[in-house]
C-alpha cells in the first residue's frame, strides 16, 4: 500500500509542475483553471499522499535498523576523515610555505656572500681573499649542518618532496664549501688547473640553485603557493 501512496506523491509532483505551465491539462473539469487553482489542489494532494505513505510504510526490521546504523556511522567516519584530511592539507601548506621562505632566504644570503667574494677576488688582495674565503666557507659549513625544524614534521605527511628539497639544499651548501676550498688551494699552489676546478664548482653551484628553484616551484604548485618577486617571499594564493 505504501508504494501506491509513493506513486501518488510522484504523480502529484509531476502534475504540479505541468499545472504551473498549463493549468487546464491537470484540472480538466475547469477549462478556465489558473495556476492559483493548481496550487490549491496539488500541494495538498502531495502532502496527504506523503503522510499516508509514512503511515502505511512497514517498520524497519532489526537487520534494516542495523544496516541503517552502520551506514550512519560510516558517513560520520567519512566526515571525520575528510576534516582530518583538510586540516592535514592546511598544515602541510603552512609548513611548505615556511620552509620555502627559510630556504630561499638562506640561498639569497649565500649568493650575497658570493657576490661580495667576487669583488674581493677582483681586488687581487691575497690576504683579503684568504680571510674572506675562510669566513664564507665557515658560513657555508654552518648552513650545511643546519637542521631545518620542519624536516622531522614531513615524516608524518609522507611527502618525500620536501625532504628531497632539503637534501638538495644541503648539497648546495657543500659545493659552496668546495668552491671556497678550491680558492684556498689555488692561492696556495698557483696551479692553472685549479682555476678550471673553481669554474666547475661555480657552474655546479648554479646548477644546484636552478634545481632547487624547480623543485620549489613544484612544491608550490602542489600546495597552492606562489612567489612574490617584489617582496622575495612565498605565500598562499588567495
Amino acid at each position: 500500500m505504501d508504494k501506491v501512496f509513493m506513486i501518488l506523491v510522484l504523480l502529484g509532483m509531476l502534475a504540479l509542475l505541468i499545472g504551473l505551465i498549463k493549468p487546464s491539462v491537470v484540472i480538466r473539469w475547469n477549462k478556465q483553471a489558473t495556476r492559483k487553482d493548481v496550487l490549491k489542489i496539488y500541494p495538498l494532494l502531495i502532502f496527504i499522499s506523503f503522510i499516508a505513505f509514512g503511515i502505511t510504510s512497514p517498520p524497519l526490521t532489526p537487520q534494516q535498523k542495523q544496516k541503517q546504523k552502520l551506514k550512519i556511522e560510516e558517513q560520520k567516519q567519512i566526515e571525520v576523515e575528510t576534516k582530518e584530511k583538510e586540516q592535514k592539507q592546511k598544515n602541510t601548506q603552512e609548513y611548505v610555505n615556511k620552509i620555502l621562505n627559510i630556504i630561499f632566504n638562506d640561498i639569497a644570503r649565500h649568493e650575497k656572500h658570493l657576490q661580495n667574494f667576487s669583488k674581493t677576488l677582483s681586488s687581487g688582495n691575497a690576504l683579503k681573499i684568504l680571510k674572506d674565503s675562510k669566513q664564507y666557507n665557515y658560513y657555508a659549513r654552518k648552513w650545511g649542518q643546519q637542521n631545518y625544524p620542519e624536516a622531522n614534521e614531513w615524516l608524518a605527511y609522507d611527502d618525500e618532496d620536501i625532504n628531497n628539497l632539503i637534501d638538495t639544499v644541503k648539497n648546495l651548501a657543500i659545493f659552496y664549501q668546495v668552491y671556497y676550498d678550491s680558492i684556498d688551494e689555488y692561492i696556495d699552489n698557483q696551479q692553472p688547473s685549479k682555476l678550471l676546478k673553481i669554474e666547475e664548482n661555480l657552474e655546479t653551484i648554479n646548477q644546484y640553485t636552478t634545481n632547487i628553484t624547480i623543485k620549489a616551484m613544484s612544491l608550490a604548485n602542489k600546495y597552492n603557493l606562489q612567489y612574490d618577486e617584489k617582496n622575495h617571499t612565498w605565500h598562499k594564493i588567495d
